[in-house]
């Protein structure tokens, strides 16, 4: 399940923080296995909600403190290269294995 928590990234790290924390909290709460859940990021400064690859990355991190190991990424066709960006830093980090949601659609995984 996507949960949509670009909103808190946009805010700050502390938001978005607190936001995985309280939907892991939530998870763990109702039982439910914390691998079917996963925040999403918008990375595209252009966009209302949007952050970038260095918050993303910093976000990514988080999710992953709080047990989360994947998450969505948004991104606009239009500046794929902050995706690939993202993408080539994560690579070797560690973090959540990306899904890459884009324009309404799953496009990879």
């Amino acid at each position: 399940m996507l949960v949509q928590t670009q909103t808190w990234a946009k805010k700050s790290q502390a938001s978005f923080n607190a936001a995985a924390g309280m939907l892991r909290s939530q998870e763990i709460a109702a039982k439910l296995p914390v691998n079917g859940v996963f925040p999403q990021l918008t990375l595209d400064l252009q966009e209302s909600n949007g952050v970038s690859t260095t918050q993303a990355l910093a976000c990514a991190a988080a999710a992953r403190g709080d047990g989360f190991d994947q998450l969505s990424l948004w991104f606009s066709p239009a500046r794929i290269g902050d995706a690939v960006d993202f993408s080539s830093l994560w690579a070797g980090s560690g973090l959540c294995r990306p899904i890459v949601y884009r324009n309404s659609r799953w496009v990879g995984r």
